[in-house]
């Protein structure tokens, strides 16, 4: 069930290993930035958090949706969340909602084209350890 995000959501995760680069971000004050977005959620079942997730603001009417896993997510998990992400999407103020995800996370992107993303090229060495990341976006 989508639940109202918490700072300690976040910070009590287990981050999937496809998303290492978060980790170094899981402190208090990432934590609290993300709850500034009024698009932000978390998911839970079995009263465990699994995912935290939104849409947060990079500029006029442009936006950046974004999905944090604990390592325990399954697959029906994923579908869940698609289907109030694309919810959230239609309701946001946004007509351009930008993601970025490492350039071999193969299940990410196909994820993101699940919800109508589509690719838009290649950020050379746009990731902590000089990683490259894949922008897709999606246009309302």
């Amino acid at each position: 069930m989508i639940v109202e995000y918490k700072p300690e959501h976040f910070l009590n995760m287990n981050i999937t290993a496809s998303q290492h680069e978060m980790v170094p971000y899981q402190d208090e004050f990432y934590a609290k930035h993300m709850g500034e977005s009024p698009y932000m959620f978390s998911y839970m079942k079995d009263k465990m958090i699994l995912a935290v997730g939104g849409i947060s603001h990079r500029a006029a009417k442009r936006g950046e949706a974004f999905l944090i896993a604990d390592e325990k997510i399954g697959k029906k998990d994923y579908i869940f969340i698609r289907n109030f992400t694309r919810e959230l999407i239609e309701k946001s103020m946004y007509s351009r909602i930008e993601a970025t995800i490492e350039k071999d996370d193969k299940r990410g992107q196909k994820w993101l084209k699940s919800m109508d993303f589509e690719y838009e090229g290649t950020l050379r060495k746009y990731g902590l350890n000089g990683e490259d990341h894949e922008i897709y976006a999606r246009i309302k």
